[in-house]
């Protein structure tokens, strides 16, 4: 059952996979709150993330102590 592919057709057919690839990705950094106050939040884990920078933080409706 050999089958006999020109490259062309091989390269239609991967581009025809590959179509819609990489649409709709949600790149997002996680850091854990270390500490809250004043209207201050100490974060580690944030590697982007420069000293007194505005940062925006999702409520989390379970939170393990």
């Amino acid at each position: 059952m050999a089958t006999d592919l020109k490259a062309e057709e091989i390269t239609e057919i991967i581009r025809q996979q590959l179509t819609g690839i990489g649409k709709g990705i949600d790149v997002a950094e996680v850091g854990t709150v270390v500490s809250v106050g004043d209207g201050i939040a100490r974060v580690y884990g944030l590697d982007r993330v420069m000293a007194a920078s505005s940062c925006s933080f999702r409520t989390m409706s379970s939170v393990s102590r």
